[in-house]
């Protein structure tokens, strides 16, 4: 598969969703360079979520490098599609280490019982550290894709991987819900979210009509006119 590809087929998997051909796609954005990988696990986060007893894990904790969107786009078609994650993970396992502990993260959010049977499994064969982590993530529950605050671009990649993987226009809600942000002040950084939600919003309308037909459907329901005025303007 080339990237080109692989890339179309996460882009628009909403539409026809092919799971079977899934891990083929990862490899292409391998080969091209385009997972980062998890070059650590971090101990720290761990252990914060152990004082604090959360049910879930701050991402940006996790690691320098981060590849969240690929993360949870995998996690969500393994939630929902007819596929057995033994077969992904056969066919994945032959990825570079840092990019396989984003699978092993992909595994752990998507909460399938048999996907977490692999990370034990897999806790039997690597190192310490790793083999610690994998038994860790076994036992834990991940935050949910759509829960995550909006508090930094990573939110709203979040949200764009969980509508590709399932055509949920929650999604796209919680990206516009965003746009309030602008009541920030202007150098904030809550203020640079809304900037950067209001620029996805406008770019994933002009790709999908889905989209640019529910932010339609919203002009009908906005009363705010501020609101209603920047939804105007995304769909220009």
């Amino acid at each position: 598969m080339k990237l080109d590809e692989a890339d179309k087929l996460i882009a628009y998997y909403y539409l026809k969703p092919e799971p079977a051909r899934v891990p083929e796609a990862v490899h292409a954005l391998s080969k091209a360079g385009y997972i980062h990988g998890q070059p650590i696990l971090s101990w720290w986060a761990v252990l914060n979520s152990k004082l604090r007893k959360s049910s879930g894990l701050v991402l940006d904790l996790w690691s320098e490098k981060s590849d969240y969107n690929l993360i949870i786009f995998l996690a969500e078609v393994l939630r929902v599609a007819d596929v057995k994650p033994g077969d992904w993970y056969r066919q994945l396992e032959a990825l570079p280490q840092g990019q396989l502990r984003s699978i092993w993260l992909a595994f752990w959010c998507s909460e399938r019982v048999d996907a977490l049977n692999i990370l034990r499994e897999q806790a039997r064969h690597t190192s310490i550290r790793d083999r610690w982590f994998l038994q860790f993530l076994a036992n834990i529950a991940p935050t949910p894709a759509l829960e995550f605050p909006l508090e930094g671009p990573l939110a709203l990649d979040i949200c764009w991987a969980y509508f590709s993987a399932t055509g949920d226009l929650d999604a796209v809600n919680k990206v516009v819900t965003a746009l309030s942000l602008f009541a920030e002040p202007e150098h904030s950084p809550l203020y640079k979210v809304a900037l950067a939600a209001q620029w996805s919003l406008k770019s994933q309308a002009s790709q999908h009509e889905i989209i640019a037909t529910h932010i339609r459907n919203l002009l009908d329901e906005v009363t705010d006119k501020g609101m209603h005025q920047m939804l105007e303007e995304i769909l220009e």
